[in-house]
C-alpha cells in the first residue's frame, strides 16, 4: 500500500511540473510581453528565448513517457539551475527563490522515482 501511494505522488507530480513547463514554454514560444521583458533585461536575444520555450516544452511532456523521466529530470534540472543563475544575477537573490524550488521538486522527483524503481525490482 506505501509504494502505491508513492507512485500515485509521483505521477501526480510529474503531471504538475508537465503542465507547469509546458505552460511556462508556450509563454515562452508565444512570446508574451512579460517572458520578452524579463529576457530582454537579462540580455538574452529573442531567438534564444523561443528557443529556451521550446526546450521546456519538449522535456515537459518527455516527463510523462516512462523511458524519458530520468533524462527530462536531468536536463530540467541544468536547465533551472542555469535559469537561477541567470535570474539571481540579473535582478538579484530573491528572484532565485522559484527556479531553486523547481530545482528541489526535480531533484526529490529523481530520488523518489528511484526508490519506487528499487522497490519493483525487489517485489519481482
Amino acid at each position: 500500500m506505501k509504494n502505491k501511494l508513492k507512485l500515485y505522488w509521483y505521477r501526480g507530480l510529474l503531471t504538475t511540473l508537465t503542465v507547469l513547463f509546458v505552460l511556462s514554454g508556450m509563454g515562452k514560444v508565444l512570446c508574451r510581453p512579460d517572458q520578452v521583458e524579463l529576457f530582454s533585461s537579462l540580455g538574452i536575444p529573442k531567438t534564444l528565448m523561443i528557443l529556451v520555450g521550446f526546450t521546456e516544452i519538449v522535456l515537459g511532456i518527455l516527463l510523462q513517457i516512462r523511458y524519458f523521466v530520468k533524462l527530462s529530470i536531468h536536463a530540467l534540472i541544468t536547465l533551472m539551475v542555469l535559469a537561477s543563475l541567470l535570474v539571481g544575477a540579473g535582478h538579484g537573490l530573491t528572484q532565485m527563490i522559484f527556479p531553486s524550488i523547481i530545482i528541489g521538486v526535480l531533484i526529490y522527483l529523481n530520488h523518489l522515482g528511484q526508490q519506487i524503481k528499487n522497490n519493483e525490482n525487489v517485489q519481482s
